[in-house]
């Protein structure tokens, strides 16, 4: 999604991008091929070839930025770009890089990374964490936080959306490390206090059997929907009080980041990017990962917030304006390309070298 997201927004401000898969297309390679977004897939070749064919699909485009996302693509993509003329080359990690001294991976990766002109984290911990990684370069990390569009609604909206009492919401695939079964837990001791909570869970996975039948076990079958993959989150969230994920770990996740823009006060897991997250909207809580009765007392404070639910939805949505529209972040990511093509430039005027003309164009491996 953050990679459709730039993409559409650097568009609409008249720069040229394509995307090159290094493993797979992935789940939203239709929405960019119907969008005329170029798009070249490099899986299904060994990993021997993979630097030659990434070679040619570069050059073939020229881009002046080669921005790569992630360990694979910057393996391939960061000393690849240069090789093929890139003038600036961007590394972002969307992790929070929980484990720095994994030398095949984080190694790997920083090496790679010495042919980029910047690595970019998107929260403070990440940030954090890879500098103490194994052949870390300190100096050339920053954060750029990431951005969302709000969650798609249907054209019925959320008034055809029934709700009673107060009612949390998690949107997140029912698969570990997610840990669905902390927050029904969390229920349970909850309702002790809260007599109309209700929980709405929307996502599927392989955990749903197990999460269902764990609900049924505690008693609160009747307080908990389970509402599967959906296509109108947006409605669901406009119509809940508290959005919550008890995620044993994260980066920044996009679904924290919707909740906001729909004005939802915020309880989440002490883990990844979500506590700063949860700092920076002045609405939100973190607690300790795994623990349900501390989830629970994070549902009874916000239960207990009913009549600030207003000021809360203000609070949440200028937060997100201010930090988490798509707009923003792509306006951070085209001024690092800019200071990018800009030192270079000035390095080859220096060197009385001939500058290139520079193209309107960015382009992203993912």
């Amino acid at each position: 999604m953050l990679i459709l997201a730039l993409c559409r927004q650097h568009r609409r401000e008249g720069h040229e991008v394509s995307v090159h898969c290094i493993m797979e297309a992935g789940p939203l390679a239709e929405t960019v091929a119907q969008e005329g977004i170029p798009l070249r897939v490099y899986g299904s070749l060994p990993y021997w070839r993979l630097p030659w064919s990434l070679y040619c699909g570069l050059r073939a485009v020229r881009p002046d930025v080669v921005h790569c996302h992630n360990v694979v693509s910057s393996v391939f993509g960061a000393p690849v770009g240069r090789l093929a003329g890139a003038r600036g080359v961007i590394c972002t990690r969307h992790g929070v890089v929980a484990n720095p001294h994994n030398l095949r991976r984080q190694g790997l990766f920083w090496l790679a990374a010495r042919f980029s002109d910047r690595v970019v984290a998107v929260c403070q911990r990440g940030e954090q964490n890879l500098a103490r990684a194994t052949f870390a370069v300190p100096q050339k990390l920053m954060t750029i936080r990431n951005g969302a569009e709000p969650a798609p609604g249907s054209r019925s909206g959320a008034e055809a959306i029934v709700k009673q009492g107060f009612t949390a919401v998690m949107v997140a695939r029912l698969a570990q490390p997610k840990d669905h079964a902390t927050l029904l837990r969390s229920v349970a001791i909850a309702s002790r206090s809260i007599l109309d909570l209700n929980l709405w869970v929307i996502g599927d996975g392989p955990k749903a059997p197990e999460l269902q039948q764990l609900a049924a076990r505690l008693g609160i079958e009747g307080r908990v929907r389970f509402l599967g993959e959906r296509r109108d989150v947006g409605d669901w969230l406009a119509r809940a009080d508290l959005f919550v994920l008890s995620s044993q770990s994260e980066g920044v996740p996009i679904s924290l980041l919707e909740a906001l823009a729909a004005g939802l006060p915020v309880l989440v897991t002490d883990v990844g990017g979500m506590p700063e997250i949860a700092q920076l909207s002045g609405v939100g809580r973190a607690v300790p990962p795994g623990d349900p009765n501390e989830m629970a007392a994070g549902i009874l404070h916000f239960a207990g917030q009913r009549d600030r639910r207003a000021e809360l939805a203000r609070l949440a949505r200028q937060s997100y304006s201010q930090f988490f529209r798509p707009e923003q972040m792509a306006s951070d990511y085209m001024g690092l390309y800019r200071s990018c093509l800009g030192q270079h430039s000035a390095a080859a005027r220096t060197g009385n070298e001939p500058d290139q003309r520079e193209r309107q164009g960015c382009h992203r491996a993912e």
